[in-house]
């Protein structure tokens, strides 16, 4: 392990790291702007940010993310049940006469 301790930075190694931090940095600005761009998205959805974070596990960035997909407006669903349906989380009543019934095993 001491060996591997000692060694020799070259001109180049500190090119390279130079240019890995400067690339660091850059992406650091640009994920910077992206989230500054999605907070300004969101104020006119402030209301129904606040509210889904009560969920316990949501924070903003899932919030946000719900925002996305669905938006705030759930009048195109006509209850819960085909929104959760919609989103593909709707639990299934796969049993019948006390035997479950399976997604590959139909029978």
């Amino acid at each position: 392990m001491y060996k591997s301790l000692q060694g020799k930075v070259t001109a180049h190694h500190r090119f390279m790291l130079a240019t890995i931090k400067k690339s660091i940095v850059q992406t650091e600005n640009i994920i910077s702007d992206i989230d500054h761009a999605i907070d300004e998205h969101l104020q006119c959805h402030q209301i129904a940010v606040d509210l889904l974070q009560t969920i316990p596990g949501v924070g903003k960035e899932s919030a946000a993310t719900i925002i996305s997909e669905i938006g705030d407006d759930m009048n195109p669903f006509p209850s819960a049940h085909h929104l959760s349906s919609w989103t593909g989380i709707s639990p299934g009543n796969n049993e019948s006469a006390g035997k479950k019934k399976w997604a590959n095993n139909q029978g």
